[in-house]
């Protein structure tokens, strides 16, 4: 099977199996509340604003919304006071109906001036007119007006104020999406000196003359920053979050770097001002002992008139699908849907213990005091990861030559075009185990995430190089690319005993890998149901390819096709250049900015 037909596979089956797991899901989570309330009006109106304020007032006048007011203890009690004397059912209706938690009273049951308590109201001592109770009891108790950066309504208590949750039914939703935009960096690609500036030619023994500066490679390349995003979506399976399924895709766009030297302008580069491509020479040309050793290809100098062209193309992306299941959920020091072994936080972490023991009054203890409150839930995530490298590396010479250099202009002769191309692929597919820890307190929450996939890597290399002499046909071998058959004891081409000089080819191989993964993300809880996050993300993949490590520099100068032809009488078996893998660790950071929608 073919490696395209193998992720077609993968991917159709991954999808498959997340759709069928999003349609039970809703079929079970059906049943949870997930009705209109006034977050979904009120953020519905902001976005109404920004196009047509008109519509923005009919969309609130259809939803009968009044802005709350505090009101007194003096005003309650005198109102209360009146609407006995004129209202005998108001003390048997309003009154015992609110005090015991009961709904209250359908809308316009009482008049539009009745002053209400809410049982949260009751227990802070916070009121509200009647044109919000109704509303009140929609979310527990909390009226989010919106976009708001003034904190909660009522800030005695923990995150249920803000989300209407904490650890009870409904509390995750049943639905979230979360995109994110990514800036994020890959550790740099090591390349050997590719480009190189010299003095000018020997007449005599037709060396370089140094002294030598390296224009390209010789050190880390590929180190800028990539633009990216990722998008992630989850379904809870149950009304009180603890099973769910969750599918994420990640990509960083494709980074470029191109570096481009010398000048095919029919002229003799200035003095000190010659171009080549460094390489170590292995061979013994024309019998000349003195010709192995460091050598430089001619690329803009007296003998030919060029240019070089270095390109570089890195692409990073990575996908899964995971079940999330709920370990514990601690609501302040309430303890709520715990498993057996986990003690929620009450004997490690910044339980009641830790702010007693150093310093209580100093950074650590008000830090573990304010960890305390809101809400704490750990997840375990059990699933499946892909993870995609794929890079290459192009060398291109463009290149005519000089039969003389004393006439002017100088006079041209043959075109010479000349590249090497070296691409990796590097393919993970393994399992993932991890945890994830939230916390959660009034509009702010923090969440932390360390997992682990464990799997194999399928390493890919691909190498390839050609010569084209005055628009002939093209012939195998660059410069840093070859490939000669060399004939046998017997020297007849063809025969069983020939065996292959040189890297050109395709060669694959599978290792174990490792991808580890932290991540810290903070969020704001803009209303009740958006969310926006920023935060930091950490990936380190082990046993991967990289084309800069694939480059052999010692090349026996005989193989070079460009001289028209190779001398067989100088080739041995596995000369140079040759494959070997040569294969390296990978490290991946991000900085995320994005927003999360719950349903």
């Amino acid at each position: 099977m073919t490696m395209s037909r193998m992720r077609f596979v993968v991917a159709f089956g991954a999808a498959g199996l997340f759709f069928c797991l999003l349609s039970h899901g809703v079929s079970r989570a059906a049943d949870g509340p997930n009705q209109l309330s006034n977050s979904d009006v009120a953020a519905g109106s902001f976005v109404d604003s920004l196009f047509d304020p008109e519509l923005a007032h009919k969309s609130r006048s259809k939803a009968k919304r009044k802005p709350s007011r505090r009101i007194s203890r003096e005003r309650i009690a005198r109102r209360r006071a009146e609407l006995r004397a004129s209202d005998p059912q108001f003390a048997a209706f309003h009154e015992p109906t609110l005090a015991e938690g009961a709904e209250p009273p359908e809308a316009g049951g009482a008049a539009e001036d009745d002053v209400l308590l809410t049982p949260e109201a009751q227990s802070d001592g916070e009121y509200f007119d009647s044109g919000f109770v109704d509303e009140g009891y929609v979310d527990g108790g909390y009226v989010d007006v919106g976009i708001d950066f003034g904190g909660c309504a009522d800030c005695g208590r923990g995150v249920a104020d803000c989300r209407g949750g904490g650890c009870g039914f409904g509390a995750r939703g049943v639905m979230y999406v979360h995109g994110e935009y990514l800036l994020g960096w890959l550790e740099g690609m090591n390349t050997p000196p590719l480009v190189t500036q010299f003095t000018g030619i020997d007449a005599q023994t037709d060396a370089a003359i140094g002294p030598f500066t390296t224009l390209y490679g010789g050190n880390r390349i590929l180190e800028g920053e990539r633009h990216g995003a990722r998008i992630k979506m989850g379904l809870w399976l149950d009304d009180y979050g603890q099973w769910g399924v969750e599918g994420e895709y990640l990509r960083l766009g494709t980074l470029e770097e191109s570096f481009t030297a010398g000048a095919k302008d029919g002229l003799v580069p200035a003095a000190g001002m010659f171009i080549g491509r460094p390489f170590f020479n292995t061979g013994i040309i024309d019998g000349d002992l003195s010709t192995r050793g460091p050598s430089i290809e001619d690329v803009d100098t007296s003998a030919l008139d060029g240019t070089v062209r270095v390109d570089v193309r890195s692409e990073f992306q990575s996908a899964g699908i995971r079940l999330r299941h709920n370990l514990c959920c601690r609501e302040g020091s309430k303890k709520t849907c715990c498993g057996d072994t986990v003690g929620c936080g009450s004997d490690v972490g910044c339980g009641s213990r830790v702010s007693g023991v150093g310093f209580p009054g100093g950074p650590l203890g008000r830090l573990c005091n304010l960890l305390g409150k809101g809400v704490r839930r750990t997840d375990v995530l059990y699933g499946v990861r892909w993870t995609s490298l794929d890079e290459s590396l192009q060398v291109t010479e463009d290149l005519q030559e000089f039969t003389s250099i004393t006439a002017t202009p100088p006079t041209l002769g043959d075109d010479l075009d000349v590249f090497d191309r070296f691409a990796t692929e590097n393919t993970f597919l393994g399992g993932e185990i991890g945890y994830e820890t939230e916390w959660e307190y009034r509009r702010w929450s923090l969440n932390l995430l360390s997992k682990v996939a464990i799997g194999n890597t399928r390493q890919r290399v691909d190498i390839n190089g050609e010569t084209v002499l005055d628009n002939g046909a093209p012939q195998t071998g660059g410069l840093l690319a070859q490939r000669y058959v060399h004939p046998g004891d017997d020297g007849i081409p063809g025969n069983a005993d020939d065996f292959v000089v040189g890297n050109i080819g395709t060669y694959e191989r599978d290792e174990f890998s490792m991808i580890p993964e932290l991540g810290l993300t903070m969020g704001y809880n803009l209303t009740e149901r958006l969310k926006l996050t920023a935060g930091y993300t950490l990936i380190y993949w082990s046993n991967v390819v990289r084309p800069g490590d694939q480059i052999d520099i010692d090349v026996n100068a005989n193989l070079i096709p460009r001289d028209g032809g190779t001398d067989s009488t100088t080739v041995v078996p596995r000369d140079h250049p040759r494959f070997e893998f040569r294969q390296t660790d990978l490290w991946a950071q991000f900085l995320r900015l994005g927003a999360e929608y719950t349903w």
